[in-house]
């Protein structure tokens, strides 16, 4: 079996290689921006879980005029499912961002992999060249 001839062009290489590189970093720019969301989200009362607890209150003027009926807001009686949403979201929120992080590892390994096909390739070609004899 025979094969054909082949070139690479290092410069198209190289160039394939930085557009890679300037993906992986928006990606990780946007990764950290999310991850500091996700931070975010383990403060004590993110979801309202501690509403009425430890002296935390939702009582504004605000929100008593969008009550209808002069009814009150207790936000108390949601603490229970928001607690519940709270310890439902928040893991799987990690393990989302967990998962993500490991795709921009993934994705960073491919212009690492361009960087070294390009000497490869040259010290193969150099090593494949017949000499006069």
């Amino acid at each position: 079996m025979q094969s054909g001839a082949f070139r690479v062009q290092l410069g198209a290489l190289r160039t394939a290689e930085h557009m890679c590189l300037d993906a992986c970093s928006t990606v990780i720019g946007e990764f950290d921006t999310l991850k500091q969301h996700v931070e975010n989200t383990n403060g004590d009362n993110f979801f309202g879980q501690l509403a009425n607890h430890y002296g935390i209150a939702i009582t504004t003027d605000a929100q008593s005029q969008l009550m209808p009926n002069n009814q009150t807001f207790d936000p108390s009686k949601y603490a229970e499912e928001s607690k519940a949403f709270a310890e439902s979201v928040i893991p799987q929120m990690k393990n989302l961002l967990n998962a993500i992080g490991n795709t921009s590892v993934a994705m960073g390994q491919f212009p690492a992999l361009l960087n070294n096909s390009g000497p490869a390739y040259a010290a193969m070609d150099n090593a494949s060249a017949f000499v006069d004899g």
